[in-house]
């Protein structure tokens, strides 16, 4: 009986052992994901480059030898930050919300971490103000933490507070001026600001940092063409196409440079480059529908119109230039109707209410009409077709 003792004292003995280094394990497994999951912005300048897939094989291969919460909620914090990578944000925002209440207990430097991808996961779903929030959240939790000072720089610029984001950045000293993505923020900021030629001189440090980093490249070129700069912005666009060939912004720019300077064709090319990289996007429909315009083909211009309102039914502007080619096309009730629909949505859109004038003159409605040119002058006084609209009217009524 003593003897059967001994091997039940000396079994409890091996499983208590064994149990407390799979506890040991999954502790030393957990600060690994830990350690992967909050890898600094010096090694991983966005969340994009956080190593997800290699946390979720450290936790995964941990939790087949025993799970425990913390494992469980850093499985949530890296399948969160997989769907983000991903473009998956409402998958994220569940994984989020289920890692912070099962890592509720952990240090305040782990709990900011978590705060910054709830508020870049927001981003993502155009939530501005739950960004902000655990922007805030995130740098009272941790004031030295790099993440929640770029989160809070993209949520300034989002607000259009320049002023805001470059003391964000200001905050990350030194290493706001060596990687891509940081100068990229400082040249949104100081265009806010209104500081072009600074701004500018980001976008170029940008890509002597990286030439590979796109969208440096694309918001110089961007700039550019607003200035009238069209030769400079192809070149700018063109950098870009070669860093990033599968960029559809990277090619609408490129061919919105070259249609400035007449060559319709090679814009023509690049339309169709953009449009097919991303079919789900207005944005190069539109040109492309423009470009029709150009060439005479108003019939297959109101075609893309229409069809990239449908991928868009909010754009206003696309709305306006469906009104405009309806009424070239002479379906002035159409035309009505579009520009109806552009001053929904956008009230202070003043061409859209020159052409809801125009086409209500057309149609017959002179009293319609004088308020849509009336709201016209009103909004944009230097636009002096709402002008010569108002005095067509004014002869006619007489």
């Amino acid at each position: 009986m003593a003897k059967a003792c001994g091997v039940v004292v000396a079994g409890a003995l091996i499983w208590g052992g064994a149990t407390l280094r799979e506890l040991q394990d999954g502790r030393r497994a957990g600060d690994d994901a830990l350690r992967l999951l909050s890898t600094p912005l010096t090694r991983a300048a966005e969340l994009t480059k956080l190593p997800s897939a290699r946390a979720l094989v450290v936790i995964d291969t941990a939790q087949q030898a025993r799970d425990t919460e913390r494992l469980e909620g850093l499985h949530s914090w890296a399948r969160a930050l997989d769907a983000a990578q991903k473009a998956k944000p409402e998958d994220a925002r569940t994984l989020v919300a289920r890692a912070q209440k099962l890592l509720g207990d952990e240090p305040a430097a782990v709990r900011a971490e978590l705060a910054v991808l709830e508020g870049a996961v927001a981003l993502q779903q155009g939530d501005v103000e739950i960004a902000g929030r655990a922007a805030r959240m995130a740098l009272v939790l941790d004031a030295k933490n790099d993440r929640a000072h770029v989160l809070s720089a993209d949520v300034a610029i989002e607000q259009k507070d320049g002023r805001g984001a470059l003391a964000q950045l200001d905050a990350l000293g030194l290493l706001a001026d060596k990687q891509p993505g940081l100068l990229n923020r400082r040249g949104l900021a100081l265009e806010l600001q209104g500081e072009l030629d600074a701004a500018r001189a980001a976008y170029e440090r940008a890509g002597r940092v990286d030439a590979a980093f796109a969208q440096g490249h694309i918001n110089l070129g961007r700039l550019y063409r607003d200035e009238g700069k069209h030769v400079q912005a192809e070149a700018a666009f063109g950098r870009a196409v070669s860093a990033a060939p599968n960029d559809s912004e990277a090619w609408l720019g490129r061919a919105l440079s070259r249609i400035a300077q007449g060559d319709l064709a090679g814009g023509a090319l690049d339309l169709e480059q953009s449009r097919a990289l991303a079919p789900a996007q207005s944005a190069p429909l539109i040109a492309l529908a423009d470009l029709d315009i150009a060439r005479g083909d108003r019939a297959q211009a109101i075609d893309r119109y229409r069809a990239a309102l449908l991928l868009e039914p909010l754009h206003a502007v696309a709305w306006l230039k469906l009104g405009n080619a309806l009424m070239r096309s002479g379906d002035y009730s159409s035309a009505k109707a579009a520009f109806e629909s552009a001053v929904k949505h956008d009230e202070k859109l003043a061409a859209a209410h020159n052409g809801l004038g125009a086409a209500r003159m057309a149609l017959g409605d002179n009293d319609g009409a004088l308020a849509a040119l009336n709201s016209a002058v009103k909004l944009d006084h230097r636009d002096p077709n709402p002008a010569r609209n108002l005095e067509l009217l004014r002869t006619r009524m007489q």
